[in-house]
């Protein structure tokens, strides 16, 4: 353990190309200057460094949007805040403030340690977790969202998440404001942030109203078919029914490069027992559906990806090459 002291003349020396973190920096500043009586920590550039014994050096690699790990290490007058891409010193930053006693429970609201002017901490700290998902479901959730996009992103930077999923009825009903997307796209990156479709959406790649026309069509549970939830995925039909309806949904989607798969929440284990299916196992039967959506999406959108999480049993499980397996979901 180490003693941080607040009332000493601290200088951030920001990395060489400062622009892209540049409001997570300016962040930094702002919560360092209240837990020092509103003294706000000078900015320097990487090349031209004052003099100074009291430093916080941020660095990073580019190790592509993909790494948000970062590392921080604590000396005597020295702290150094490492970021293995722009969103991994990001997630370094509000780390740091965190471990000092600043949070933010929810969008607009802030907490602050008792006033000290000494905080100790651990002399060093990292994550190499994978990437932080946040999924905002409820349309009131998503309103406020594009209501205050300023304040929602800054706060989903503060609680370290690097992607946020919106369900796929938002791109054909709370974004069809013109221009609105891109607006949230383009704050969004302002903290390295991407925004993503998708989440727990299987039953919406087959549309429910079929199963009175075509049950088999729908996963079976104890022998019967059953309406909600999943589907078939050995019913060579329900597949084909799944990919067109898929496109239709895909193309609503512009200018996002990666759909977030997941079986249906609170059903992740309610999968088709029917003799067909039972020879798959449930994340097999997971694995068809994606491969259909996968196959979907190529033609809508070439260049986008399918991401499924991994889970961790061994099944190799042959994947489209337009899916990404990440190792686990953050709500």
């Amino acid at each position: 353990m180490i003693n941080f002291d607040l009332t000493r003349d601290w200088v951030i020396i920001c990395p060489p190309d400062p622009v892209p973190v540049k409001k997570c920096i300016d962040d930094l500043a702002e919560n360092l200057g209240k837990l020092m009586g509103n003294k706000k920590p000078l900015l320097a550039d990487a090349f031209n460094p004052p003099l100074s014994d009291c430093e916080i050096i941020l660095n990073l690699d580019d190790h592509g949007h993909e790494e948000c790990g970062f590392q921080w290490r604590m000396g005597d007058g020295r702290v150094e805040i490492y970021g293995k891409s722009h969103k991994g010193l990001s997630n370094g930053i509000y780390d740091f403030l965190s471990v000092l006693g600043i949070n933010w429970p929810s969008m607009g609201r802030e907490s602050l340690p008792p006033p000290s002017s000494m905080i100790v901490l651990s002399v060093n700290k990292g994550s190499d977790s994978g990437r932080n998902f946040y999924f905002p479901s409820q349309k009131k959730e998503i309103r406020k969202i594009t209501g205050n996009p300023e304040e929602f992103f800054i706060w989903a930077a503060r609680q370290q998440y690097d992607s946020i999923v919106f369900p796929f009825s938002a791109f054909s009903s709370a974004f069809n404001k013109k221009g609105l997307i891109g607006k949230l796209t383009n704050i969004a990156s302002l903290y390295n942030i991407m925004i993503e479709a998708g989440g727990s959406e299987i039953s919406a790649l087959l549309p429910r109203r079929h199963y009175f026309f075509n049950r088999g069509f729908f996963h079976m549970e104890e022998g019967k078919r059953k309406m909600h939830n999943h589907l078939c995925p050995t019913n060579p039909d329900a597949l084909k029914l799944l990919i067109k309806n898929a496109k239709k949904i895909f193309s609503r989607v512009k200018g996002i490069g990666f759909f977030y798969l997941r079986p249906d929440t609170g059903k992740e284990n309610s999968w088709c027992s029917c003799p067909s299916c039972r020879a798959f196992s449930k994340q097999e039967q997971f694995c068809i559906i994606a491969n259909a959506a996968a196959d979907a999406l190529s033609e809508v959108h070439p260049d986008a990806y399918i991401r499924i999480q991994a889970t961790e049993n061994k099944e190799q499980f042959p994947l489209r090459k337009n899916i990404i397996k990440i190792e686990r979901p953050t709500d």
